[in-house]
Parts: structure tokens; C-alpha cells; sequence
């Protein structure tokens, strides 16, 4: 998932009440075609830095959204990101100072970040729509002045299953794939609109006559288009979506009878397979990770072209540990908590060897601190309920405070950790906590 940033911004600059700061950006952009933005007072770690700026160097899109008044405003696409090594505070002139507004491009920066993009933003959008914090928690603005990374919900790379029935032949030959933009009633099907939502280094694969027969990726971002030639004109309109895609034929083509019970039984919202297996009635659909990742095991990706192989692996392997690690390690020393990397992994380690760890030191060395950010690092918290502290209680001579016990009547009375217990076994997929605060107030044997 891409990472993104949330920047606040001031309507006009301290310093000069007369320079609107959007205005005077923009005024730059248009005339050069980039702008850089600055951002005063602690700005990100190296290692974020690092991570951001690598994906920009990667052509992943990457965006700035700039709020004001607990409201984003303005969304910026990012081409370049620039800081000096040392901390979050250290600060560094501007990259080039031609590119910035002249009441500040010779006042250094902790962190610049170059605009290609700079628009505003519907009254009514709403970003957790589509984006969401590292963690997994909804994107709130209340409080916040540093930098916010937040991920978008979506891959980076998305992959499609397009219905092409006698069109195929003639789209593969001109490398696209088209959908006319309505339908005789007026209405945009939304499986004809997702042609325009398709981006550049999107995969799809192509069924015709009962197979899936070809894999393609996208060469640049859905687009308007009138109708191309071959493409009947009966019952269509002439206005339409088009997006250019290079076909390869796959080795041993897929027939649906192979895969579409499969599919079927994930129940997906706008599925290109109905509840019977059998293919549904339109043109693109978005495929789900679940989805890729059964198309995928009756195909040798080894004989698709390198592009193709390589998203389809990252679908394939997921993240590493490495990269996982440096995620959390980055979040949890974003949010101000002193640790290094050494003891992190240790932790990890511990915790994936035997889900059961001791954290030992004196008090007030930030031991409940880390477990709770480490867990929230994952997407565990307290308001999700899939964190929880217990503390425990010098009175604590058996198991009933946390397992509970019988009453005189028979009646089991559950404890306190029950309710988290439960909810972890009807949830295998994700990770739950318990943090038991000040263990050794009792004894250990007598209570676990």
C-alpha cells in the first residue's frame, strides 16, 4: 500500500499576511510546471524519509493532502521529497529555490516536498473513504500538528477480470480495452466506468468463450474515448473509456468450470462470478487479493512477461519481514517513543517464537507504552478491542479475576479476559493482546 502524508497548512503566511499560501504555490506550479513546499517545525525520520522517498523514485503515486481547520482542502501529488539526514528536526534549505515562494525559499526547511499537483478538494470528500492510517485506524485530524502518514486502502497495483466475448479478438489486436460511457437509458454502468479507473501498471486478465485466456497490463491511466474502429456500433454510444494494455496469452488458458466455484464462495461485492460460478453480465470488474490469488495458482506466472510476474508475486509473497518491521519501527518512533531497532526485533522475535513475553525493568521505563504502541503499530488498540490491559492485584491467589468461576448457584461468571478470548477466536486472522500491567504484584503461579 502506498504511503501518503496529511500536512497542515495556514491560509496565509505568518510572516506576510499578504501571501495567500495556496494562491502563491499554484501561481509557481502554473508558470513552472512543480513547486516546492516547505514544512516548518518537526518534520519526519530518516528512516520514513527514506521509505517515501523511495517510492517516489518509483513512479508510485504519492500525495500530500493539505488541511485547514481540521478539514483537508487541497490534494497534491508528490514528485519529489527532500530533508537532511539527522532527525525530524534538522532543517535544510530548499532544493531549488526558483521553485519556491519567494517570502520563504530562503528560510530552511525540515522537509520539502515537490508538487506537480496542487487541486482543491469537494465540499463533501471524505478520506477515510479511501485512505487510512498505518495502523488500520480511521483518519482523524483532531489534535494532530506534525506530519500524519496515512496508506491509501487500495494496492498499488490493482488487478482487473474483463467480460470480452466477440470483442476480444479485435481489442487484443489494438492493444485496449474499451466501454462505452452510457447506456441507451442514460445511466453509467459501473462496470463500463471502471475502464477510467484503471491506472497505469494495472494488471488484468481477459475472459472469452468460457476461458481466461491472456494477461495484460496496463501502459497508462484510463482515459476518454470515442469508440475505436472494429468496435459495433450497435446499441453503444460513440463516447466511451479506453484504457491501452499489453496482452500476453496465457500458456494454458483457465476455463471457468476450474476456478469459478472458488470464486464464488469468497461472496464478493461486484464479483465477475455469481453465487453459482457462473461468469456475471458486464464488462470490468476489480478483482480482490483473495480472488488473484486463486486465478493465480492455476497459472505458471513464470511465462508472463517480468512486469506481470512481479505484481503477481508481490500478491503472492506479501510483505517482508524486513519491510514489516521497518513499518512498525518507524510508526511507533514517529509517535515520539525512544527505541532501537535491536530491541524491536528482539521483541518480535520473542513474540513469533512464543506468543507469551515478559517485559522486565524498573518502573517507568515505558514498558505498557511499548507493548501498547507495538500492538497498535499492527492494528491492535483499545477501541478496536483487540488490545487490552489488565492490571493485576496483590489479592490475586487463583485464575478466577481472569478465567472467571461458578457461582453457588451454578452459574459461570466470566473474567475479565474472556471477552477479549472470545473475540480472538472468532477472529484467527488478525492479532490480539493482552497486556497484564505490574505482574509481579502477585504471584505469577497462583493467577496464570
Amino acid at each position: 500500500m502506498s504511503l501518503n502524508i496529511i500536512l497542515k497548512f495556514a491560509i496565509t503566511d505568518p510572516s506576510d499576511p499578504t501571501k495567500n499560501t495556496i494562491e502563491e504555490h499554484i501561481k509557481i506550479l502554473n508558470e513552472k510546471g512543480a513547486v516546492w513546499w516547505g514544512k516548518f517545525g518537526r518534520g519526519m525520520a530518516d528512516l520514513k524519509y527514506k521509505t517515501l522517498k523511495s517510492q517516489i523514485d518509483s513512479s508510485i503515486l504519492s500525495y500530500a493532502f493539505l488541511y485547514q481547520g481540521l478539514v483537508p482542502r487541497y490534494k497534491a501529488k508528490m514528485v519529489d521529497i527532500y530533508k537532511e539526514a539527522g532527525g525530524a528536526s534538522v532543517e535544510a534549505p530548499c532544493p531549488e529555490t526558483e521553485l519556491a515562494p519567494s517570502y520563504y525559499r530562503d528560510k530552511p526547511q525540515t522537509v520539502w516536498f515537490k508538487f506537480d499537483e496542487l487541486v482543491a478538494l469537494e465540499d463533501n470528500f471524505d478520506i477515510n473513504k479511501d485512505y487510512e492510517r498505518e495502523n488500520g485506524e480511521n483518519v482523524s485530524l483532531a489534535g494532530q500538528s506534525a506530519l500524519l502518514f496515512i496508506k491509501s486502502k487500495m494496492p498499488d497495483c490493482q488487478f482487473w477480470w474483463v467480460n470480452q466475448s466477440k470483442t476480444y479478438a479485435t481489442e487484443k489486436e489494438g492493444s485496449f480495452i474499451w466501454a462505452p460511457q452510457k447506456d441507451q437509458s442514460g445511466s453509467i454502468p459501473f462496470h463500463w466506468e471502471n475502464v477510467n479507473k484503471t491506472k497505469k501498471g494495472d494488471i488484468i486478465f481477459h475472459y472469452t468463450n468460457g476461458m481466461l485466456r491472456s494477461a495484460s497490463i496496463v501502459q497508462k491511466d484510463g482515459y476518454e474515448c470515442d469508440r475505436p474502429e472494429g468496435i459495433s456500433d450497435r446499441d453503444w454510444a460513440k463516447e466511451g473509456w479506453r484504457a491501452d494494455v499489453i496482452y500476453k496469452e496465457l500458456a494454458n488458458p483457465i476455463s471457468i468450470e476450474k476456478i469459478g466455484a472458488q470464486l464464488a464462495t469468497l461472496e464478493k461485492e461486484y464479483s465477475p462470478v455469481n453465487r453459482t460460478g457462473g461468469v456475471n453480465q458486464g464488462y470490468l470488474y476489480r478483482l480482490h487479493e483473495e480472488a488473484v490469488r486463486i486465478i493465480t495458482s492455476h497459472i505458471n506466472i513464470n511465462t508472463l512477461s517480468s512486469e506481470i510476474k512481479a505484481q503477481i508475486k508481490k500478491i503472492l509473497e506479501g510483505e517482508t519481514m524486513s519491510e514489516m518491521l521497518d513499518h512498525i519501527y518507524s510508526w511507533i518512533t514517529d509517535q515520539g517513543f525512544v527505541l532501537s531497532k535491536e530491541d524491536l526485533v528482539n521483541f518480535y522475535c520473542c513474540i513469533r517464537t512464543k506468543p507469551f513475553v515478559i517485559l522486565a525493568g524498573i518502573s517507568g521505563t515505558g514498558k505498557t507504552k511499548f507493548a501498547r504502541l507495538f500492538a497498535k503499530a499492527v492494528g491492535a488498540s483499545a477501541e478496536n478491542r483487540r488490545f487490552q490491559i489488565i492490571p493485576v492485584r496483590p489479592d490475586w491467589n487463583d485464575n478466577s479475576e481472569l478465567l472467571g468461576f461458578f457461582d453457588l448457584n451454578g452459574h459461570y461468571q466470566p473474567g475479565v479476559l474472556i471477552p477479549l478470548l472470545v473475540k480472538a477466536h472468532a477472529d484467527p486472522g488478525r492479532p490480539y493482546f493482552l497486556c497484564l500491567d505490574e505482574m509481579n504484584l502477585a504471584r505469577v503461579e497462583h493467577y496464570f
